[in-house]
């Protein structure tokens, strides 16, 4: 699977509403910048101590959707 998610990956992808990373270990910077419809991650496989040791770049989050939330293991919800 996608182990590492890179600088820019869908910045501004404005209908991207949801995402699952499952084996993710890295997120780049602006990765998701400015997709404003997106609202969820699912990374159900993860723990939140497995989530914090994601490497996430600067802005990788920065203008989605207000509200928006990582959905990990155990029902476990973060607000972004």
């Amino acid at each position: 699977g996608v182990t590492s998610i890179g600088v820019y990956a869908f910045y501004g992808c404005k209908s991207l509403e949801k995402v699952t990373l499952s084996s993710v270990t890295s997120i780049g910077t602006k990765a998701f910048y400015n997709c404003s419809k997106l609202t969820e991650f699912y990374a159900q496989s993860l723990s939140e101590s497995e989530w914090e040791a994601i490497t996430k770049g600067s802005d990788w989050a920065t203008n989605i959707a207000s509200g928006a939330k990582v959905y990990l293991s155990e029902n476990k919800e973060i607000e972004l």
